[in-house]
């Protein structure tokens, strides 16, 4: 008789085990989604194709949070986004020599054979505007470290005495 109850018992007493697996696994696949989304790079806030009346930038960025970036911005030739914030709407991009730098001086980057520039941009109506306020430095660091600033509310000459430049969505 003990035998048979312990019988038909034993799945009475397994039901807890068989009930909390399910909502253990989904749990378990709610914090994998979690991480998911954490592990989701940071998109650079104006990737996409755009216009400025000066040429054509083709911007796609993204920053893991680990901080690895990978990406471009692409204006008059290619660049590499090597560092971005969206909080402070600055890129750090890297380029080849413009061909307009000649070994008389006129780009510090000429030697270098690269040149590091410090790209800024603001909204102000839902337009954007863009700033190279930093150009053919021959280091990331000296492109950082650049004391350049620029005027975000002054549109018409807070980009180093110039306009911003209107970046429209192609």
């Amino acid at each position: 008789m003990r035998r048979n109850v312990f019988r038909a018992l034993l799945p009475l007493m397994a039901l807890p085990l068989m009930v909390a697996c399910p909502f253990k696994q989904e749990k378990d696949d709610t914090e994998k989604d979690i991480l998911t989304l954490l592990a989701l790079p940071e998109q650079m806030e104006i990737n996409g194709n755009w216009h400025d009346g000066f040429g054509t930038h083709s911007i796609q960025a993204s920053k893991t949070i680990a901080g690895e970036v990978s990406g471009y911005w692409s204006w008059g030739g290619s660049g590499t986004v090597l560092d971005f914030s969206n909080a402070t709407r600055t890129a750090y991009v890297r380029t080849g020599v413009p061909s307009w730098c000649t070994n008389s001086g006129a780009c510090e980057c000429f030697d270098a054979g690269v040149c590091h520039n410090r790209n800024v941009w603001t909204k102000s109506g839902g337009t954007v505007y863009f700033c190279q306020i930093v150009y053919n430095k021959p280091t990331l660091d000296e492109a950082r470290s650049d004391p350049a600033a620029v005027d975000a509310t002054d549109l018409a000459s807070g980009c180093n005495g110039f306009a911003w430049s209107t970046m429209t969505p192609q």
